[in-house]
């Protein structure tokens, strides 16, 4: 754009800015905030607004409450996103704070601030008050839940080992439950390692999405979690069977500007034996200290009479460090 000599101005930032997602370079964003800067775009809200959503998203929580701070002019969004930002790196209690400071400033809450708020209580297991924040949705503020606000109350009751009310609360629903309420569900089952109401979850999200690969690999996790090999075989064979296919999980870092990435047990990096062996000596230094790893989490049978050294090379990569 700045060889064919077009004008930059606040809208086109926003544009851009309004695409970066959580796998966006952080790198970039900076860049942009940089631009942003030096033509002092920074006092348009909504420029401001991106740069809050592309920080947090990108992990840089702290930048992200510096540019809200720095504004000089907020508006409803401001404080959504923030308040959103507070929620997706697991901090409720600020999350909460910031929303009595909006509340305090005569900002009224919309549906997109309750469910960063549902978010944030789930988080921090605040039932009583994400129950109340419900209610005085339609009951004080006039408006109406969504299917999404339904599913975080879900998660929540499921995050707290509250299974049955949660599954109470669904059946009283004043809408049919959607994908996004029993995936809710069955993602809490799955932190639990509650299989019976997770089978009940993995049926019902079936009927709603018979070519999600989420029950199946949900259900697998936690046959898995109990040493329940047989079922958890029986969960796979019947996912092929369907013809449903998981898309393969990718993790990436950029290093100078260059993108490196990677998939479970990936051996096709040109660094991968060196990658290998300091993610080796890493994992022998945390049980060094004390670490007991969860081996909930691996997810496929280990021999307990395999040396300790093919069991380590397991748990590094099926834990991911």
């Amino acid at each position: 754009m700045f060889s064919e000599g077009i004008q930059i101005d606040p809208n086109m930032v926003s544009a851009i800015l309004g695409v970066f997602g959580e796998y966006t370079s952080l790198g970039l964003g900076k860049q942009l905030h940089s631009l942003i800067i030096k033509r002092r775009f920074d006092f348009k809200p909504f420029v401001s607004n991106g740069l809050i959503n592309i920080y947090y998203k990108c992990g840089d929580l702290e930048e992200a409450i510096k540019v809200f701070h720095q504004m000089s002019q907020r508006n409803p969004i401001s404080w959504n996103t923030m308040i959103a930002a507070f929620a997706r790196h697991g901090d409720g209690p600020k999350a909460l704070q910031l929303y009595e400071e909006m509340v305090s400033e005569g900002v009224q809450p919309t549906d997109v601030t309750f469910l960063s708020l549902l978010h944030a209580c789930s988080h921090v297991g605040l039932v009583e008050k994400g129950m109340e924040f419900l209610k005085s949705m339609s009951e004080v503020h006039g408006i109406y839940p969504k299917t999404e606000h339904y599913a975080c109350v879900v998660d929540m009751l499921g995050q707290a080992g509250l299974f049955n009310e949660a599954k109470t609360f669904i059946q009283e629903l004043p809408m049919k439950p959607d994908v996004h309420v029993w995936q809710a569900l069955l993602g809490a089952c799955s932190l639990h390692g509650n299989s019976e109401m997770g089978k009940y979850a993995a049926d019902h999200l079936q009927l709603a999405a018979p070519k999600s690969p989420v029950p199946y690999v949900l259900m697998a996790n936690i046959y898995s979690s109990a040493g329940e090999w047989k079922d958890r075989a029986r969960t796979i064979k019947r996912m092929k069977e369907m013809s449903v296919v998981k898309e393969i999980g990718i993790s990436w870092i950029e290093i100078e500007k260059k993108v490196h990435s990677f998939v479970v047990e990936d051996r096709k990096h040109p660094q991968a034996e060196a990658i290998y062996e300091v993610l080796f000596e890493l994992f022998g230094l945390m049980l060094d200290e004390g670490y007991v790893p969860d081996k909930r989490f691996i997810l496929y049978f280990v021999d307990q009479d395999k040396t300790d050294k093919h069991q380590r090379s397991s748990l590094i990569s099926k834990l991911g460090l």
